[in-house]
């Protein structure tokens, strides 16, 4: 091989080794847009999946508009940019402000999604005191039903903690709150007075009714320390 055929030679080499390695920095770019798109799907994809579980319940709740609407205009425009020319998705400028706003969109979303859960979760059922329990648990007979009460309304504060990701996970709460009101309707406890666990029993499945709260009922609440455990609300009319 001449001296010009090995220059001509390692010339093309020179060629394809800059082809090679620009493809690679094209690969490199593809595959970091991949991965923050990615990224943020995954965190966007179970909040849907609550919002879906939700819906499906008919449990009322807002849509971050604003940050939906950038979204969704950002996301289309790339999508737009990449069928004309996929190489745009690699530019510097492509995807700059998509992390920010999706992020906008996750943390609006998520915040809208738990307050809706919350709000459905005490809509149903009002936590009764630990310091009530505490006095009813000294009460003869009592002992094992309020342990049951305990463990059914720490499953219910868990399951409030933890937005749903499908339905069954909110018929699992609407199955908690349900076995803890029967809980409660089979209490019973020896030389408790039928006015005072009645009047219990009804507040705890949801509100007594002030003529509940008859002067027996209250001196017994008042000389075991619990009278403030319980609140006078106004009901919502039916």
């Amino acid at each position: 091989m001449t001296l010009v055929e090995r220059c001509t030679d390692v010339q093309g080499q020179i060629r394809r080794y800059e082809k090679l390695r620009k493809a690679q920095g094209e690969a490199e770019a593809y595959a970091t847009r991949l991965k923050m798109l990615k990224d943020r799907s995954d965190v966007l994809r179970p909040l849907m999946a609550t919002r879906r579980a939700l819906l499906g319940k008919a449990v009322a709740h807002e849509v971050p508009a604003e940050p939906a609407t950038r979204a969704a205009a950002l996301l289309a425009k790339v999508r737009t940019d990449y069928v004309r020319d996929p190489g745009t998705i690699v530019a510097s400028h492509a995807l700059g402000n998509a992390p920010r706003i999706l992020q906008a969109l996750s943390d609006r979303l998520r915040t809208m999604l738990e307050s809706a859960w919350h709000g459905y979760v005490d809509s149903r059922h009002v936590e009764v005191s630990e310091h009530l329990l505490g006095i009813l648990d000294q009460i003869p007979g009592l002992q094992a039903s309020i342990s049951e009460i305990r463990a059914s309304q720490g499953r219910i504060t868990r399951l409030r903690g933890t937005l749903p990701s499908d339905a069954a996970a909110v018929d699992a709460l609407d199955a908690a709150v349900a076995q803890l009101r029967v809980l409660w309707q089979k209490l019973a406890g020896d030389g408790v007075p039928d006015q005072v666990m009645q009047f219990i029993r009804a507040a705890a499945a949801g509100g007594a009714s002030l003529e509940m709260l008859t002067d027996e009922v209250e001196a017994w609440l008042t000389v075991r320390g619990v009278r403030s455990a319980f609140n006078v609300v106004v009901r919502r009319p039916s």
